[in-house]
């Protein structure tokens, strides 16, 4: 049986959508360190704060073409649509032990179904002074295509000479066709029963229940059929950060938790 936490839990009303950056601070709610739900390509560890940024910021190795390439700390996005602006903001900067300092900053991207990442332009910061960036961009996704927020390490020919630094990231809703999250809990309650997922309904509902991985890919559908309870095994779920969406008519809701 897996012990499951849960990381967020929102109704989004009809016309209502928007993407949740989760843990865009890299702490805990006690201020311990945590970098869970971000992914990344090269090894990181949890690293100075940036001046609001609490108590942890992030840390990645530089990205080298003789080691680890590209240097990306990324997050899913699986609510965004085709055509949707967004905003994201992040503090960034070379570690300042580094050896040398190299243009590190944020891009809005996309991960495709075969795992392929592409992102746009955005800032950066080739200094080791925290200096706070934002990027606005439109997603434009294709089928299989998910979109991504990713904080970028800079690029060398030679070996990794230092590390880059992020903290504060947030995500803001710019545009499309849809308006920012409106969180309404009331609409549906989440609950874990051991490796059940079970989802109540506020009025008798149809639609789908949809589960996407870390990477975005839908790895379960379930039917929901005129009734106000859900109850979908996940014992074959294997460990890492999940979002469970329901759609239906009255709108979308969803949760994002966590498998050991």
């Amino acid at each position: 049986m897996h012990s499951i936490t849960l990381l967020f839990a929102g109704c989004l009303l009809p016309m209502v959508a928007g993407a949740q950056l989760i843990n865009g601070s890299f702490e805990d709610g006690n201020g311990d360190p945590l970098i869970t739900p971000w992914q990344h390509t090269c090894p990181v560890s949890s690293g100075d704060p940036a001046p609001p940024g609490g108590n942890w910021g992030v840390q990645i190795e530089h990205g080298n073409f003789q080691g680890c390439f590209p240097g990306y700390v990324y997050q899913t996005l699986p609510t965004v649509n085709d055509g949707d602006v967004y905003t994201l903001i992040a503090y960034a900067r070379n570690a300042p032990s580094s050896g040398v300092f190299l243009p590190v900053g944020i891009a809005l991207g996309k991960i495709d179904a075969t795992g392929t990442i592409t992102h746009g332009t955005g800032p950066a910061n080739a200094t080791d002074s925290w200096v706070q960036m934002s990027v606005t961009d439109t997603f434009h996704l294709a089928p299989g295509d998910t979109a991504l927020v990713l904080l970028l390490a800079g690029q060398t020919s030679g070996p990794a000479t230092g590390y880059a630094q992020f903290d504060a990231a947030a995500l803001n809703w710019q545009g499309g066709d849809f308006i920012p999250t409106v969180a309404a809990p009331a609409e549906m309650r989440f609950v874990l029963e051991g490796s059940t997922a079970v989802i109540h309904f506020a009025r008798r509902s149809t639609g789908r229940m949809r589960i996407f991985d870390a990477l975005g890919r839908e790895v379960l559908q379930w039917p929901v059929v005129s009734t106000t309870l859900v109850r979908i095994p996940i014992d074959g779920l294997r460990s890492g950060t999940y979002l469970v969406r329901a759609d239906r008519a009255e709108g979308s809701c969803g949760a994002r938790f966590i498998v050991p």
